[in-house]
């Protein structure tokens, strides 16, 4: 994850830290065997395709090896919240062809790194975009006295349904910045499968607290899901994984503690489960940032302002055709 312009402007990102990251990241490929990276936001490789050709060759040639892995599918990581639908669609459709065009696949992970809360439609919108999975880390910020279900998010691997009740994909988290020993203090209670399968008694939202959750769970230690991602590496302006953060996982590998892989590996692994999982069927509300929907809300306000007046648009173009 990286902010295509947060705390600095869209030129710095472009020219700048995707250029180094990108850069690095490709380095680093070549000199350690087992480490693989995975990147998102289309708008970050289309901009490496048009100012470093040359990069973006050697790109498709670490993807074709299976050691870059291209996720998202959405043209830029985008808010959630407050755009429509059609404007969340767009962006899966323009991120999805370029992958497409340029990869020669889709990605089947979407990838919300730091976006701050879903709607409940947006699973169908995934689906039906060509994901299956979907990974996040914005749940290790929920704070658990403001929590509406008394803890942190209580699954640590769900099956996000929409309200048409078909709709479905996996979703796992975890911590950021390497800290995933933080989720193996409560690791037993939020890794688990349920009872009883394809049943409605096996849906979860909001209106239950934790407890009531945990009685219709099977919390034997016998079926918890052993497998907990962990991404590292500097995300928003930093310059992805440093050769410190590698050689500490591949340390942890040669003793066993972990397996390096893709997200990809990650979410085969889970699929077994997909019919014992628990089923989320309601919005994921970002408890820790409530609210938080920009910091300049002239963006926000410009934005909303563009999307009607392109809705208005396109009909004025279809009535006059």
């Amino acid at each position: 994850h990286l902010d295509s312009a947060w705390l600095w402007r869209e030129n710095d990102t472009r020219v700048k830290k995707i250029q180094q990251t990108f850069s690095k990241a490709a380095i680093y490929l070549n000199q350690f065997h087992n480490f693989t990276f995975t990147a998102n936001a289309t708008v970050h490789y289309q901009w490496v395709l048009e100012d470093n050709p040359g990069l973006f060759m050697r790109i498709k040639e670490l993807v074709n090896q299976g050691k870059w892995e291209f996720v998202g599918g959405d043209y830029v990581e985008m808010d959630c919240n407050l755009p429509c639908g059609e404007s969340l669609i767009r962006q899966r459709l323009i991120g999805q062809r370029f992958y497409l065009k340029n990869f020669g696949r889709i990605s089947d992970i979407a990838w919300y790194d730091d976006v701050f809360g879903w709607p409940n439609t947006l699973p169908q919108i995934l689906a039906k975009t060509g994901a299956k999975y979907m990974y996040t880390n914005k749940f290790c910020y929920s704070n658990e006295s403001i929590a509406v279900v008394g803890e942190h998010f209580p699954f640590l691997h769900f099956l996000w349904q929409a309200p048409d009740k078909k709709s479905g994909i996996i979703v796992t988290w975890s911590q950021h910045k390497n800290n995933f020993n933080k989720q193996l203090k409560q690791f037993s209670q939020h890794s688990v499968q349920v009872k009883q399968t394809q049943n409605e008694q096996n849906v979860f939202d909001y209106r239950e607290s934790w407890e009531q959750m945990k009685q219709r769970l099977n919390l034997d230690r016998n079926e918890i899901i052993p497998y907990l991602m962990n991404a590292y590496g500097i995300g928003d302006g930093g310059l992805g994984p440093r050769i410190g953060e590698i050689l500490e996982q591949i340390n942890w590998e040669w003793l066993n503690f972990v397996k390096n892989g893709t997200a990809k590996d990650m979410f085969e692994l889970l699929e077994p489960y997909r019919k014992t999982l628990p089923v989320w069927r309601d919005e994921l509300y970002l408890e820790t940032h409530q609210g938080t929907l920009t910091s300049v809300g002239m963006i926000k306000e410009n934005n909303a302002t563009f999307e009607t007046l392109m809705n208005i648009t396109e009909s004025l173009c279809v009535f006059e055709s």
